[in-house]
This record gives C-alpha cells, sequence and structure tokens, in this order.
C-alpha cells in the first residue's frame, strides 16, 4: 500500500477523531469532521482500484482537508502522530509531551494598576518552563478571569514548545551515549515523574 496514503489515512483518522470530540461546541468542527469522515471513505473504498496518480491525488487531497482543520491544536496533535508512526528511530512523542503537560501547573501574577496578566508555568509545580501574558488597554474592560484565560493559553503554548526543546535536547544527549545503540536506548528520564 502506497506510504503516503497510509499516512494520509492515519492523519485524517486522529483529526476526525479529535474533531468529533469537540463537535458538541464548535460548528466548525463538525463540518471538518464530516469532510474529513468523506474523504477516509473515498480513500479506504479506492485503496485497491487507485492507480499511483490516482493515490497521490487522494492523499494530497486527504492532506489538503487535515490542513483545513490544522489551526486547531487537535488537529497539529493528530498530524504529529501520523508523522510519528512513521518513525524507525528514538524520537520525543506527543504522547510524551501529553504526559509532561499533564503535570504543568499555572500561578497567575495581576500586578496592581496594570492591566495585564501574567500565568507563569511549571513542571510539577518547581521547575519553570515559561510565562504567557495578556493585557488590555483600557482599564475599565479588564476582567481577571478573561485575563487569566487568554494568559494560560499563552502559557500553556511556550511551555509546550519548551517542553519539545528540553525532551528533544534530553533525547540528543542520551543518543550521544556510547552504550546507547539505535532503538535500545530506553525512554528519556530526564524529565520523568519522581
Amino acid at each position: 500500500m502506497n506510504e503516503k496514503i497510509i499516512h494520509a489515512i492515519s492523519a485524517l483518522g486522529y483529526t476526525a477523531k479529535d474533531l468529533l470530540s469537540i463537535t458538541r461546541r464548535d460548528d466548525q468542527a463538525t463540518s471538518t469532521a464530516h469532510k474529513v469522515l468523506k474523504v477516509i471513505d473515498s480513500l479506504l473504498d479506492s485503496l485497491g482500484e487507485a492507480s499511483p496518480t490516482q493515490s497521490a491525488r487522494l492523499a494530497d487531497e486527504a492532506m489538503s482537508v487535515v490542513n483545513i482543520a490544522g489551526g486547531s491544536a487537535a488537529a497539529r496533535e493528530a498530524e504529529q502522530r501520523a508523522l510519528e508512526a512513521s518513525f524507525a528511530a528514538p524520537s520525543v512523542t506527543q504522547d510524551r509531551i501529553n504526559e509532561l503537560l499533564a503535570r504543568v501547573t499555572y500561578r497567575y501574577e495581576h500586578p496592581e494598576g496594570a492591566t495585564a496578566t501574567f500565568a507563569h508555568a511549571f513542571l510539577d509545580d518547581e521547575f519553570y518552563l515559561a510565562t504567557g501574558f495578556s493585557a488590555c488597554v483600557s482599564p475599565e474592560n479588564y476582567n481577571q478571569a478573561i485575563g487569566e484565560k487568554y494568559a494560560g493559553r499563552n502559557a500553556l503554548e511556550k511551555a509546550t514548545g519548551k517542553l519539545w526543546e528540553l525532551e528533544g535536547y534530553a533525547l540528543f544527549q542520551r543518543l550521544r551515549d556510547p552504550r546507547c545503540s539505535g532503538s535500545t536506548c530506553g525512554p528519556v528520564t530526564t524529565l520523568e515523574a519522581r
């Protein structure tokens, strides 16, 4: 089977699953999920009959649907998972990052007299990862809950990037270890739970 199609089906499957999990809250997600499911059906129906050219066109169409949905974190994560499935060598995975993100806590700061909110992200409530912020121009528009919501999102995005960076470096260091060969290196232990 064409690897490009396998990758496309995998990406679409994850995208559809993630989109369907949020459809109750978002009409655009519902619409995109239905498009994704239609393309998956087309791909599956044509797997045995499609010429290489048709297969490539279908795979390209599938990935364009994934890219349409790509504005959502769920779609980006689905694409990452599909890519990870094709790796043979050790790599940092989305699941690993999600495990670490589950251990991230936030501390909020509201400087007196300012219209800014800061969210500081910490791994295991101790290791500083990143700071996100939000602000409004007019003091009359300041709302602490809204400030925390957007500062928290900003901090989450930055903390996620930092975790990818830290885990990537930890893997790099581990792979440089002469005792490590290929995929027999075992798990990254630098940010493991205590």
